[in-house]
C-alpha cells in the first residue's frame, strides 16, 4: 500500500464505521479498542496495534484467538473501506499462524484486503506483520453480505 494515508473519503469512511464498532463496547471494543487505521484505499486497508496484556497467551505471546479476532475485524475494515458500512455474517473463517506475533508492547501491523464483494458473498484476506516487517500469520474470512449491501448508511461512492 502507498505511504499516504490513501483516499480521505475512504479513510474517513472505514474510521467511521470503526468508530462504530467501539461505541458498541462489544467484544471487538473491548478486545480491540486500541486499533489504529493507517491507511485505507478502495479494498484495502492498514491498521495497527499496539500489544497489551490482553491480547496475549499465558507464555506472553499473541494469542491466537487475538488473531482471529484481527482477522475478523480487520476484514469487516476492508469491507468498509468498499462501502459497506455493516459487513454481513460469517461463514467461514481461518488462520494460518507462521511464528510468534509478537510480546507485551511491541506493534503489529494488519494489511486487509477485499478479495471479492460479491452480491451475496464477500472475501477478505489479511497478512499480519511483526515491527520488523516479516508476516507471522495470514487470515481468511468469509462473509455472507446479501442483506449488507441494502444497509442505508453504506456509502459506494468512495473511490
Amino acid at each position: 500500500m502507498a505511504a499516504n494515508p490513501g483516499s480521505s473519503k475512504v479513510v474517513t469512511f472505514v474510521r467511521s464505521v470503526w468508530q462504530d464498532f467501539k461505541n458498541t463496547n462489544g467484544f471487538d471494543a473491548c478486545l480491540l479498542g486500541d486499533i489504529q487505521i493507517l491507511r485505507a484505499i478502495p479494498g484495502s486497508v492498514e491498521c495497527s496495534l499496539k500489544l497489551e496484556k490482553r491480547h496475549l497467551n499465558r507464555m506472553g505471546n499473541l494469542h491466537g484467538g487475538c488473531i482471529a479476532a484481527l482477522t475478523d475485524l480487520s476484514g469487516s475494515l476492508a469491507l468498509a473501506s468498499r462501502g459497506l458500512f455493516v459487513s454481513g455474517v460469517s461463514i467461514d473463517m481461518n488462520q494460518t499462524f507462521l511464528k510468534s506475533g509478537g510480546t507485551l508492547g511491541s506493534q503489529i501491523l494488519l494489511h486487509a484486503k477485499c478479495d471479492r464483494l460479491g452480491s451475496n458473498i464477500a472475501f477478505t484476506s489479511v497478512d499480519f506483520f511483526t515491527e520488523a516487517k516479516e508476516t507471522f500469520a495470514k487470515g481468511r474470512h468469509t462473509k455472507f453480505v446479501r442483506n449488507a449491501l441494502n444497509d442505508p448508511r453504506n456509502c459506494f461512492d468512495l473511490d
